[in-house]
């Protein structure tokens, strides 16, 4: 294991004298065990705080894609000991690794920055907090996009952007508006797309019928019987904990304090979980594709845009998609 990296020296700040860190890093769980895709969080936390809240016990945290090696979890603990979020900045006597090998790789590190450094198995504190932090939605019903199966960091930060300029967009949009999707080579069945301002859901996608020529209002009526995609926006304490502390820790574009996006796939008889990776691409390449197509045809539903397409029929990317302007839409 590779332990190399250019430290800072940190031999200027202050000890905390009897303070003791644990370091570990551990894969945020999924409830499909075969993902490979599942982000990595470094986690730290001080046992010697007073307080008994989770939230309280953590130090600093990173989340990543990959397995994180030593110089990863030196990188993360210097940025805790250089700029922690909730005191000031200072070294701990004592950092406890789980990892004997991660203890070992960063011995030099510590040893140069004057802490102690001591591997153990007595990590049940740290996995309360863990647990408690980052496998348990904070209302309890909203999956997290970031434990589906096939998610990535680089996915979802794509989705949260694409949310935000949608969301900026929604007053430029006409009132309510439908769209049909289709992928090449699939047209017997499509996504009807739902766009209301004035709707909880501020974009659902609807499996359909190529056939199907439901009205807006019955669709919006009955989504919940169908297979569906959708995305509402909300304020922040409403998304899973771990979902939120990705978006805060890279710190990704929020539209409004009540703009953090939420992405579900809904199954009829309105189960829902988080939608799979092709969903949320999915999502996202409507995301992006329908401001222009929705705030040209309200400035002008015959114009067709300088980029040389009808703005009502859409062809993106690969493979190709196809959004379609549908008649229902309001002007």
């Amino acid at each position: 294991m590779d332990g190399r990296h250019n430290s800072t020296d940190l031999t200027n700040l202050p000890v905390k004298l009897g303070e003791v860190w644990q370091v570990h890093a551990k894969r945020v769980s999924s409830y499909d065990v075969a993902s490979v895709n599942r982000p990595w969080c470094v986690l730290i936390i001080s046992t010697t705080t007073d307080s008994l809240l989770p939230d309280d016990l953590v130090v600093s945290y990173e989340l990543v894609d990959e397995f994180p090696t030593p110089s990863v979890l030196w990188e993360t603990i210097e940025r805790a000991i250089l700029a922690p979020s909730r005191r000031r900045p200072s070294r701990p006597s004592v950092i406890e690794f789980r990892s004997r090998e991660y203890c070992e790789a960063l011995r030099p590190k510590m040893v140069s920055a004057f802490i102690r450094g001591r591997s153990s198995h007595r990590f049940d504190c740290w996995n309360s907090v863990f647990e408690a932090i980052m496998e348990k939605p904070a209302m309890g019903a909203i999956p997290s996009p970031l434990l589906a199966p096939g998610a990535s960091l680089a996915a979802l930060e794509r989705f949260v952007t694409a949310a935000a300029t949608f969301y900026e967009q929604l007053p430029a949009m006409p009132s309510r508006a439908v769209i049909d999707v289709t992928r090449d080579g699939h047209s017997n069945t499509c996504w009807r797309g739902l766009i209301s301002d004035s709707d909880e859901n501020k974009l659902t996608l609807v499996e359909v019928d190529g056939s199907d020529s439901r009205s807006f209002s019955s669709l919006r009526d009955t989504w919940r019987q169908s297979v569906s995609l959708s995305v509402s926006f909300g304020h922040r304490h409403r998304l899973p904990t771990c979902y939120r502390r990705a978006i805060e820790l890279n710190h990704w574009r929020i539209a409004a304090s009540n703009g953090y996006p939420v992405p579900i796939r809904t199954n009829p008889g309105a189960t829902v979980r988080a939608p799979l990776a092709w969903e949320l691409e999915l999502l996202t390449r409507v995301l992006e594709i329908v401001p222009d197509m929705l705030v040209l045809h309200r400035k002008d539903p015959q114009v067709e845009s300088d980029r040389g397409y009808d703005p009502r029929n859409i062809i993106s990317g690969v493979p190709r998609l196809i959004v379609t302007l549908n008649d229902a839409t309001d002007g």
